[in-house]
């Protein structure tokens, strides 16, 4: 098995390792300075070829299939898509999980978000199977290609299942996770600490998990604390205490941060958006009043019992067992059983 991909999904491809233990896993990943700190991840591929640029990354790819030549490649992200999907070797399944597609992207031109559908048309008819991170995804795939076979297959979080440390009292902290971008909209975040600390009550500090290119002024401008890239262990400590997750994305596959939070007993508070619409709305927020009644709500150690109930029913989907048995549908080409 060969992984290409580009960008910030090395959790999400972590928990695909993890799932097929049985296949070997070999790895071509394009770096950026500052864009991940590895926990151990990387240490379940058998070989990991790391590349900086579009072009290295293209040879990667087609020096790990000429060397390994996989029963499969799995390809993460819009350009690791496009790299497996032109390469695409003789004999070799290709397997994509765009992990949003990239005309979802709010921030780019109508022409340009209709180009990338255009490209991602012409590509799906060489691509054997879509393993779709979301509903929404799965979706979007059959809108391009209603003929390309699609597979719902969940994102799992690793984040233990245990509760918070101080489930009885008043909420201690405000957390967001992720890459600091224009896809994660920390200016919305950013509003809603500002919001809060010019409003009654008590003043909550407000921390965000994560770097990036994005200007922080904003950020720190309304006190919030930046931690920078950090691994795996500390986002967990960060969402430690009595936390609530903030989700503040403008557009998705679907989150893992979101899952970690919900698995690990921390209330979730989201942003609307098209990948949220079969979670509960009575925690998705659309206004800066409607978040901060929501966050004054989960005060009360019951209610935040209720808010992590219901996102764990509505993400009852996202398990281990359902992730392993549809990867191997796509792996194979069988049908899940």
């Amino acid at each position: 098995m060969t992984e290409a991909w580009g960008g910030g999904v090395a959790s999400a491809i972590a928990s695909y390792v993890r799932a097929t233990p049985d296949a070997e896993h070999h790895a071509v990943i394009a770096v950026r300075d500052g864009d991940y700190v590895d926990d151990g991840e990387l240490g379940r591929f058998a070989t990991v070829d790391a590349r900086r640029g579009q072009v290295a990354l293209l040879r990667g790819v087609r020096d790990a299939v000429a060397r390994i030549r996989p029963d499969a490649i799995h390809a993460h992200s819009s350009y690791g898509g496009l790299l497996a999907r032109v390469v695409r070797p003789h004999g070799a399944r290709v397997v994509y999980t765009p992990h949003c597609y990239a005309f979802e992207r709010a921030d780019l031109s109508r022409g340009a978000r209709a180009a990338i559908r255009a490209v991602e048309r012409l590509l799906s008819v060489r691509t054997d199977v879509v393993a779709a991170c979301s509903p929404r995804e799965a979706a979007l795939t059959r809108s391009l290609n209603h003929r390309v076979r699609v597979v719902h297959v969940p994102n799992v979080a690793d984040a233990p299942l245990s509760p918070p440390t101080r489930p009885d009292g008043p909420v201690e902290t405000v957390v967001a996770v992720g890459r600091l971008s224009r896809q994660k909209d920390p200016a919305v975040f950013a509003t809603m600490a500002r919001a809060h600390r010019d409003g009654p009550g008590r003043n909550l500090p407000f921390v965000w998990v994560g770097g990036g290119e994005t200007d922080c002024r904003a950020l720190e401008d309304a006190g919030v604390r930046i931690t920078g890239w950090v691994p795996q262990s500390q986002v967990a400590r960060e969402l430690g205490g009595t936390s609530v997750y903030v989700h503040t994305a403008r557009w998705e596959g679907f989150p893992m941060a979101v899952l970690e939070a919900a698995r690990s007993g921390v209330p979730v508070l989201a942003r609307r958006a098209a990948p949220f619409d079969h979670c509960p709305q009575r925690w998705v927020f659309d206004t800066e009043d409607a978040f901060l009644t929501m966050l004054a709500s989960l005060d009360s150690p019951a209610v935040r019992a209720e808010n992590v109930r219901e996102w764990r029913l509505a993400l009852a989907e996202n398990t281990a067992p359902v992730q392993r048995e549809r990867l191997l549908s796509c792996y194979t080409g069988k049908d899940e059983s």
